[in-house]
């Protein structure tokens, strides 16, 4: 048995994932600078989250909320450098538009796909831009560190890792990344965090073991004493499944992988 963080690991690490992303003009214009990006399964998939404690909350949470127990979900659309969130009833149309154009570049359902949504508080989403926008997704297996650097708003570097468990000749892999840099306060896992895994998982033990990695990680972490409108934590597991897990083993590379993301912080 043999558990070692992967080189340049990130969220398209476990195989069966594809992301990548794009720049929109959402954010100020810099080299290698991203703003719209998707993360998808390329089959199905099992998924389970954690939001936001914050009483003022995204529409983006609500609705990935929502999809997410539909247990359809099969992947995530975001955007960074406006929150979506204290925008009124425009907030919750502007977060399933996001999710129709998204879910027709990838062809699949919008109720498939999660949103995160992270910036600016009190903006609506640029619409026009994120339409022109998502058709210059390019998606591939190499897409995680493009789909890392679409989260970022005053991050100074993106965050990723993934963790591999060997066991004879099998392994299974755990991808994730993160954003945050402000607005961090326990009572949530982070602002945003998205993790992949071909893991054999069972459902109702997803969130219980998503969960106790982020109490022991995420949680642990505060910055400004802040809690944020749009946090949230979301795993997608594929259904293709390679090696099944024991809840112990399954809660331990979890926090492994957590760990070391919230290492970045």
């Amino acid at each position: 048995m043999e558990t070692n963080l992967v080189t340049e690991g990130n969220v398209t690490t476990p195989h069966g994932f594809i992301a990548g992303a794009a720049y929109a003009g959402i954010k100020t214009y810099a080299q290698n600078k991203m703003d719209v990006g998707i993360l998808l399964s390329e089959k199905e998939c099992i998924s389970a989250g954690i939001y936001t404690t914050n009483k003022f909350v995204s529409p983006s949470v609500e609705l990935t909320s929502n999809n997410v127990k539909n247990g359809k979900v099969k992947g995530v659309f975001v955007s960074s450098g406006i929150a979506n969130a204290g925008v009124g009833t425009q907030g919750m149309i502007d977060a399933k538009e996001s999710l129709e154009h998204a879910a027709a570049h990838v062809e699949v359902d919008p109720i498939e796909l999660a949103i995160g949504t992270t910036g600016v508080i009190g903006v609506e989403l640029p619409m026009a831009l994120i339409r022109s926008g998502i058709p210059n997704i390019e998606m591939s297996p190499e897409g995680g560190d493009a789909f890392a650097r679409a989260i970022m708003t005053t991050d100074r570097v993106p965050k990723s890792a993934a963790v591999q468990f060997k066991l004879n000749e099998d392994a299974i892999t755990i991808g994730g990344c993160t954003k945050g840099s402000g607005m961090i306060h326990p009572n949530m896992a982070t602002m945003l965090a998205f993790l992949t895994t071909d893991a054999a998982v069972e459902e109702s033990l997803l969130k219980y073991a998503l969960k106790n990695a982020c109490d022991d990680t995420f949680n642990m972490v505060t910055i400004d004493g802040d809690t944020s409108t749009n946090d949230m934590v979301l795993i997608l597991v594929l259904l293709d499944l390679v090696l099944f897990l024991y809840i112990s083993l399954l809660k331990c590379l979890f926090f492994v992988l957590c760990l070391n993301l919230y290492d970045h912080q």
